[in-house]
């Protein structure tokens, strides 16, 4: 009851807002702006309480219904546990695919973020997930300019790519080669 009582007190604050800029404000582009943005404060305002009140356990829990009780007689309970084993089979396999192309970016993502690290000239990335999804490590595969030095190019690539994942400089490894040794010849 007091997530109704919520709402209606941030929709009627929001309806006395909306009134009072609609007589300050000239009418035009302004006004059509103000009134855009009252509207999205409206729904702000009816789906946060609403959000805010659901737990996470509550949100667990609905994602593992179990289906067999709604059914009306066995044969209903056996299809229906069918389709919903089909089902989580699917969402198992859209999220290994979600995962996957996410790896897959980040690996891209940290390539480019190494080689913006002066001295670097390519690099390959290599990201590491935990089993709940979170990043663990990336390990990078760095090549140097020629005539720099490929430790110091390496400790400012680890330390551009940690810095923007959040990650220990411990959680990024590296394995770097000089264009020396590659044979590569530096652009100009």
């Amino acid at each position: 009851m007091e997530v109704v009582a919520e709402i209606i007190r941030g929709i009627a604050a929001l309806v006395l807002l909306a009134a009072l800029l609609e007589m300050l404000l000239p009418e035009g582009t302004t006004a059509r702006f103000i009134r855009v943005i009252i509207g999205l404060a409206l729904i702000a305002s009816v789906i946060l309480p609403l959000a805010q009140d659901l737990k996470p356990q509550q949100l667990a829990s609905a994602r593992e219904l179990d289906l067999t009780g709604m059914a009306k007689s066995a044969d209903d309970a056996e299809t229906t546990a069918e389709y919903a084993a089909e089902g989580a089979a699917l969402a198992a396999t859209l999220q290994d695919s979600a995962m996957l192309e996410y790896a897959t970016e980040l690996n891209r993502q940290a390539a480019a973020l190494a080689t913006l690290a002066e001295g670097i000239s390519t690099a390959d990335a290599t990201v590491v997930f935990d089993d709940d999804g979170t990043l663990r490590q990336i390990e990078l595969e760095l090549t140097t300019e020629p005539g720099c030095d490929p430790e110091a190019a390496a400790t400012a690539a680890v330390n551009l790519v940690s810095g923007f994942y959040l990650l220990p400089s411990e959680q990024v490894g590296y394995a770097v080669t000089s264009a020396e040794e590659t044979g590569m010849e530096g652009s100009e």
